[in-house]
């Protein structure tokens, strides 16, 4: 794949969207993510996209740690969006075991899915791309 046209880099991670219309966002290794960083990803990602919702993959560095401020804020239905549906890669156990309980007690109404596989989770995102794209 090219290089990004537009790449949005904060002191947590980068944001930029795909030749393939994913988002993706690479939280930086030993990052905390707040609502705030939250709020920022959601901005950043209406502003590459010109407002259009599409499908993301996120991947979490090393050690990133998400607060439950952050996991109850992306999963309240009465928050700005900019994705129809978010892949997360993860690579550690202690990933796997929030992303699950996330999953289950915050029970986001977009879909959302944790993936130790690149390539599966790019797959699994095909399905939530915009119908009317030309």
């Amino acid at each position: 794949m090219n290089s990004p046209s537009k790449k949005l880099i904060y002191d947590f991670g980068e944001i930029f969207l795909r030749e393939d219309n994913i988002f993706q966002v690479n939280v930086f290794k030993n990052a905390h993510i707040d609502k705030a960083e939250v709020k920022i990803v959601v901005d950043a990602m209406l502003q590459l996209s010109n407002g259009v919702k599409l499908p993301a993959i996120t991947f979490l560095g090393e050690f990133a740690e998400v607060s439950k401020d952050a996991r109850e804020y992306t999963a309240d239905p009465n928050k700005p969006t900019a994705t129809t549906a978010i892949a997360f890669v993860i690579n550690n156990m202690g990933h796997k075991i929030v992303g699950n309980f996330f999953l289950s007690v915050n029970k986001p109404l977009k879909p959302i899915r944790f993936f130790t596989d690149e390539k599966l989770a790019l797959k699994w995102l095909e399905v939530y791309q915009p119908k009317n794209q030309g």
